[in-house]
């Protein structure tokens, strides 16, 4: 079988939605040490980049995202309320601390 070499790119994204239907930035994670370098201008108000070496979230790119997304968006609100699953990365205390 020929292949391009690419089998093994992926890239893992976060998507959040907002209780009246408002679409956060898209959080999307590449494989590799650094995003790459022909798609790093792409990033944006609503597109966020980032990179680890397995293209998975993970606390640090977790925490990324609230830093990134999470907190410029509740920001403009008195009271905020974020609803996450009981997936292992979601649960380190530094993302719940305000």
């Amino acid at each position: 079988m020929t292949t391009n070499g690419a089998e093994k790119q992926r890239i893992s994204s976060l998507i959040g939605i907002t209780a009246n239907h408002n679409i956060l930035p898209l959080f999307t994670i590449f494989k590799g040490k650094k995003v790459p370098r022909d798609i790093e201008h792409l990033e944006s108000d609503q597109l966020v980049l980032s990179a680890n070496p397995n293209s998975w979230m993970t606390k640090e790119s977790f925490l990324l995202w609230i830093q990134r997304v999470w907190r410029p968006y509740s920001m403009q609100f008195e009271r905020c309320l974020l609803i996450m699953d009981l997936f292992r990365v979601h649960k380190t205390e530094k993302s719940c601390k305000p």
